[in-house]
């Protein structure tokens, strides 16, 4: 359960309700002993959520890859981030809203699938304000606009991938432990009760 209150603090409410769900099916699983089956669903999400991803550009990057939970919501901690560079672009802190963007990351990449995650050219962009190539700031705010509008879609594509991969899981799980129709909808009903 504190698994399930730390990954999904900051996700996306389908995201929210889908891992609630899982988190029933597991219990209900549980109570019926159905351990093998139990251990396949851990493994199952863990190959379904749990990727390599590698945080920059590989033509001029370099460093290692991380392990990322769920990385198609990585998006989620650089919105913040490009938000207040957009307020700080609205003051005329120029210089502020710059080590903001510097801060987000330019690219993520699922290693093995090559799957491009996000790719946002933040430090570009900083980089392109901080070495005076004189945007004027209306244009700098428009281009931070087109980021922050590029994470939300990220996140909400994510969103979906991640709420998909539970749900598969779910229903994996509750399949190979024989939990007929009526079992099914109790966990849904459990699943629709408040988080507790």
């Amino acid at each position: 359960k504190r698994v399930y209150e730390r990954a999904v603090s900051s996700a996306p409410v389908t995201v929210r309700v889908e891992a609630y769900r899982l988190l029933k099916a597991f219990e209900r699983a549980a109570e019926r002993g159905c351990l093998d089956a139990l251990f396949a669903a851990v493994r199952e999400l863990n190959r379904r959520l749990v990727a390599a991803v590698f945080e920059g550009d590989y033509r001029v990057s370099k460093g290692g890859f991380t392990t990322a939970f769920m990385p198609w919501l990585l998006a989620v901690r650089d919105l913040p981030l490009l938000r207040e560079a957009s307020k700080l672009l609205e003051k005329g802190a120029v210089d502020e809203a710059c080590r903001k963007l510097q801060a987000v990351a330019p690219a993520r990449v699922l290693v093995g699938t090559e799957e491009q995650v996000l790719a946002l050219s933040s430090p570009s962009l900083a980089r392109l304000a901080e070495e005076g190539c004189r945007l004027d700031r209306r244009a700098l705010r428009d281009l931070v606009a087109v980021m922050v509008r590029a994470a939300e879609h990220a996140i909400a594509r994510g969103a979906r991938l991640t709420a998909q991969a539970m749900g598969e899981v779910v229903d994996g799980l509750l399949s190979r432990c024989g939990l007929g129709p009526e079992e099914r909808v109790a966990v849904e009903q459990l699943a629709s009760e408040p988080y507790s």
